[in-house]
């Protein structure tokens, strides 16, 4: 990272020779790729100073109702979201959807910076201007790319947030059950599929009047959202911060499964033999004239047993000593 802003800043300098002035098309993408540079060694405060500077540029180059001005708008808005100016974040938000509006011809950019936006609104607690936002973003999206999109998924995920802070979790459900749908036949390792199952059984919690339910509601401060367990039997469990209001974090622990994993008895055809191994030495080779048993212990059998295939008919199995 260190390498790549030296070389954005020495290039910067040799195009300032070059062209002879500080306005030029090459000079604002080079600035703009230090300011994504800053941004992600979290300077972000130096980000948006370099962001600034490519927005002001660009607008001299090619006017204030530019697809690229949307597009160092959006940035700017990123910048400031990171260092919690929200306002500013929003405001930066809404003259790049107004830009792309009139525009009208770049949809997808549209959706992503429509959805941004209803982040930036539920972060500030507007949540009713944000659950707008965001219904407008999943209705473009879905007509854009399909209802099966990880787009999709990741907007269904962030409706559902808005959702489960306004209270209405009956409506939550069914939108975190699609956004799970989809993650787990597109993505299933990802974490956000983790978030949506947590938050489909956090739904299913505060709907109910238990104990449970109370200690999982708003409006406390920290707490437990939910618990998931996978297929490998690994444990998750999602909980909340909030530290002021209208703004909270979640995360997501990895308990993982106490369970050992499957031993594996494989075979392989060798010589006219059959040769049989094992990788845990805490198992040993059981031997049965027919499937269905009677199994014995064979002590003699060690990893890996040669069995020749002349001999009489076995069935072999592992059990644990």
């Amino acid at each position: 990272m260190l390498k790549a802003e030296e070389a954005l800043k020495e290039a910067i300098v040799i195009d300032r020779k070059f062209y002879g002035t500080n306005v030029h098309p090459h000079i604002a993408a080079l600035i703009n790729n230090l300011a994504l540079v800053r941004k992600e060694q979290g300077k972000f405060a130096e980000a948006e100073v370099l962001h600034l500077e490519a927005f002001e540029m660009k607008k001299k180059m090619v006017g204030p109702e530019h697809r690229d001005v949307a597009i160092d708008l959006f940035n700017l808005a990123s910048v400031a979201r990171a260092q919690n100016k929200l306002t500013d974040a929003e405001s930066r938000l809404r003259d790049a959807i107004a830009i792309l509006r009139k525009l009208g011809n770049d949809d997808r950019l549209l959706a992503l910076a429509i959805g941004f936006l209803g982040e930036v609104l539920r972060d500030q607690a507007k949540l009713d201007e944000a659950h707008q936002m965001l219904s407008e973003c999943l209705a473009m999206r879905r007509k854009l790319l399909g209802n099966d999109n990880v787009e999709v998924a990741y907007t269904l995920l962030t409706l559902a947030t808005v959702l489960d802070r306004q209270g209405r979790m009956a409506e939550a459900e069914p939108i975190c059950r699609e956004c799970l749908a989809i993650y787990e036949a597109r993505k299933p390792d990802h974490w956000r599929a983790f978030v949506a199952r947590s938050l489909v059984g956090a739904s299913l919690l505060r709907r109910r009047d238990t104990p449970m339910r109370n200690r999982c509601c708003f409006p406390a401060t920290k707490g437990a959202n939910a618990i998931a367990v996978d297929r490998a039997g690994n444990v998750f469990v999602t909980g909340y911060s909030w530290d002021r209001p209208g703004y909270s974090d979640y995360v997501t622990i990895k308990y993982s499964s106490s369970v050992p994993p499957p031993v594996n008895l494989d075979f392989q055809l060798l010589n006219n033999e059959l040769v049989l191994s094992w990788t845990n030495a805490g198992f040993s080779l059981q031997t049965a004239p027919a499937v269905t048993g009677p199994f014995t212990n064979f002590p003699a059998a060690t990893s890996p047993y040669t069995n020749p295939l002349t001999a009489p008919q076995q069935f072999f199995r592992l059990i644990g000593n």
